[in-house]
């Protein structure tokens, strides 16, 4: 089990050393605690992405994946979005170290997991199982164990599969309003759905390329995402997210500037804001 905010957490790069008082040291066992909790810095901040020397937070892509990537795009920035939404969880976390279970920043922790975090990951998996694997199946066999949701990536030595348990633990964390609750829990949740990613981006992708179909087919397959999407209630927020979770790298350029008004963002902010407490949420 890794400790929240010791380390980064294990599907992302390992940080700087941080400056006392930054996300990345933990209030308690060091010159931190005090001075208060740690300031939170956004992951879509420029601070946020220096622990990222090539931008991304993927294990498998260092680097944004060129446009004529394809194969990679049609999973990546959905990705980075989630392991944004997870960093961002992570981050706030020692921000309500010494407040109290009653105080309303942790109601706005908890929506801020349901709202996105949570929700994000759930469409995903929605998508991967109504949209894209039977897309795929059309053409080439997706392997069992990605459908599955099963991994032996990242610090797993034996098989783990994804369960409806994992999001409800997490969900009980999260309404515990302990800090130290959530500390137990989110880094493995993390690393989970993290390595799941992986075994697509590193896996997945290299068999679409392989499979001696063009950009053609890619275009296909993300017309099929899009169709789903775009009856989903969750669809357009998930646009948004994706698109805001790419705007710091060169993946701008494959999805796009950021459109639509970013109400998503705008309704995080606010979220954010009532987590700290700060009418700026960055630094």
């Amino acid at each position: 089990m890794y400790v929240l905010l010791a380390a980064a957490p294990s599907f992302l790069p390992a940080p700087r050393t941080p400056a006392c008082g930054r996300v990345g040291l933990s209030p308690r066992g060091s010159a931190c605690a005090f001075f208060g909790p740690a300031q939170y810095v956004d992951p879509l901040a420029p601070k946020g992405l220096e622990q990222f020397a090539g931008s991304m937070t993927s294990r498998v892509w260092y680097l944004p994946p060129d446009k004529s990537d394809w194969a990679a795009l049609l999973f990546c920035a959905r990705h980075e979005a989630i392991r944004h939404e997870l960093l961002r969880l992570e981050r706030l976390v020692p921000v309500l170290q010494y407040k109290d279970k009653a105080d309303p920043a942790f109601d706005a922790l908890e929506e801020l997991h349901a709202n996105y975090c949570d929700a994000a990951i759930r469409f995903t998996h929605q998508l991967e199982e109504e949209a894209l694997w039977p897309a795929i199946g059309e053409v080439l066999e997706v392997p069992a164990d990605i459908q599955e949701r099963t991994t032996v990536g990242g610090t797993y030595r034996t098989p783990v599969q994804w369960a409806e348990s994992d999001y409800e633990e997490l969900r009980e964390a999260f309404a515990s309003h302990n800090v130290n609750t959530i500390r137990q829990v989110l880094p493995a949740f993390a690393e989970k759905a993290g390595s799941l990613m992986e075994e697509q981006e590193r896996r997945l992708a290299a068999l679409l390329r392989e499979s001696g179909r063009g950009p053609e087919w890619g275009e296909q397959l993300q017309a099929k995402l899009d169709e789903f999407a775009a009856t989903h209630p969750f669809g357009a927020t998930m646009q948004q997210l994706s698109v805001g979770a790419a705007q710091p790298t060169k993946l701008r350029e494959c999805v796009g500037p950021a459109s639509g008004g970013g109400e998503a963002a705008a309704a995080r902010a606010a979220l954010l804001q009532r987590v700290t407490g700060e009418s700026a949420v960055v630094a």
